[in-house]
């Protein structure tokens, strides 16, 4: 049911930039399976990559489009 909706989710936000294209989605009796397209590095990369520190306006950027991303 989780997948249903969130597919649905995606559906209805593709028209946006930012919003990953999905390729494939399946689901059995113990698996949901969402195939779509990675955007770019993960935040974890980003943040291994700065010797796990971030500075204030790091934080604050990536929090704003966090809450206000449409």
């Amino acid at each position: 049911m989780f997948l249903v909706f969130w597919l649905l989710f995606l559906f209805h936000l593709r028209i946006l930039d930012g919003i990953p294209k999905v390729y494939c989605y399946g689901a059995n009796k113990t698996v949901n399976i969402i195939v779509m397209e990675l955007l770019g590095k993960s935040l974890e990369a980003i943040f291994n990559r700065q010797a796990k520190k971030m500075n204030l306006k790091s934080v604050c950027v990536i929090g704003y489009e966090m809450v206000f991303f449409y």
